[in-house]
């Protein structure tokens, strides 16, 4: 798990350079020069999200956004996190306002998948296309975001790249103010990707 967390961070930690370095429209936020990540654990409460025999998905996405918190934190950043326990329900609305009420610079979505065919695999990054109704706006920067992330996570876990999808149907992105990209770490349903996301 603390080789999934340093990729995941490494990935964000490239994106927020190329944010920082020009050519950008996401500026360093008002709050000083701390860049702040809002990272959100999917899921909550009774929803548990995808499971697989070890652990459910709600759990496993506190267990990675936790010590990616820790981790983004020792670098300087400055994060908050949309839900902190496995009992908190909160919507993606609300996720949403969690990051924008922070003053948040980017937002990172962690989930799993899963699938009833067990020999699919792979991780993928989901993101806004340029004709989304909501956030069209905030194609681009996502779009490097979740390219980073997705990039680096792959290289690093051996885990197949399923590469970053548009996506313009889900909530969690729609509501955004800033940023955003939804990492889904592998398929649950996968013994080798769930093995990996647990152990690698």
């Amino acid at each position: 798990i603390i080789l999934v967390v340093a990729v995941i961070a490494g990935g964000i930690i490239v994106a927020v350079s190329k944010f920082t370095g020009g050519g950008s429209g996401v500026k360093i936020s008002a709050q000083g020069s701390t860049y702040v990540i809002a990272v959100d654990p999917g899921h909550g409460g009774r929803d548990t999200g995808m499971s697989s025999a070890a652990i459910e998905e709600k759990e496993a996405d506190l267990n990675i956004c936790a010590k990616l918190k820790i981790m983004l934190e020792s670098q300087g950043y400055q994060v908050v996190m949309t839900r902190e326990d496995n009992m908190t329900a909160i919507s993606n609305k609300e996720r949403a306002e969690v990051a924008t009420n922070a003053g948040a610079d980017i937002l990172v979505r962690i989930h799993a998948d899963g699938n009833n065919d067990t020999s699919v695999h792979g991780a993928m990054t989901m993101v806004p296309s340029t004709n989304n109704p909501y956030v069209a706006y905030l194609h681009d920067d996502s779009y490097m975001l979740g390219e980073q992330i997705i990039n680096a996570y792959c290289s690093q876990t051996g885990m197949k790249n399923n590469g970053v999808v548009l996506s313009d149907n889900m909530s969690g992105i729609n509501w955004s103010t800033m940023p955003v990209t939804i990492l889904e770490m592998g398929f649950m349903s996968n013994q080798t990707d769930d093995e990996n996301m647990q152990d690698a």
